[in-house]
This record gives structure tokens, sequence and C-alpha cells, in this order.
């Protein structure tokens, strides 16, 4: 018999941030290789990546990444990214990463 994976609150909102932020991720990505009028190959030779994971970017294919693997793309690029973390709503607290 199988057993039934239970999701709570917490997962589906960990789940929205991690989705949410890949795709920021990955629409900024695709501006900069969209203003730059590059081929699919010559993005991938700039991204440290191959032409077929540079479709899955521009075609918005977020499960196909990790935050990790969108984060050195987005570096080799120069993109800065920054990292905002944040209590729950009873503290206005804001840490921020620069990265």
């Amino acid at each position: 018999m199988a057993t039934k994976h239970s999701v709570s609150a917490k997962d589906n909102a960990s789940d929205a941030a991690n989705i949410k932020a890949r795709g920021a991720l990955i629409n900024e990505i695709n501006r900069v290789i969209e203003e730059n009028q590059w081929t699919q190959v010559e993005a991938a030779k700039r991204c440290g990546a191959f032409q077929p994971r540079i479709s899955h970017l521009l075609n918005c294919r977020r499960e196909r990444f990790s935050l990790d693997s969108l984060f050195n793309i987005a570096t080799r690029l120069g993109l800065k990214i920054d990292v905002v973390v944040s209590t729950p709503r009873r503290s206005t607290k804001k840490h921020i990463v620069n990265v």
C-alpha cells in the first residue's frame, strides 16, 4: 500500500518562494541574452552551459534549474544578486546578502 505524502503549508510556502526566485533569475538571464542578441550557442558559451540548457532558459523551464545553477549562470553574465531574508510578519528585520 502506498503512503500519501503530506504537504504542509510550510512546504507550500518554501516551494512557492523557490519557484518565484527561479522565475526571477530566469527572467533576468533571458533579458541579458535578448538585449545582447546572442544566439543560443553564443549564450551557452558565455554561461558555461550547453545550448539545450539555454533553450530551456529561453522557454522558461523553471523545473530544469536549481537556484544554485541559476546563480552560477547569472554571475557568469555579470549580474549582481542580492538575497533578502526577512523574518515572519511580526518583525520588520531584514538581512541582505550580497552575492
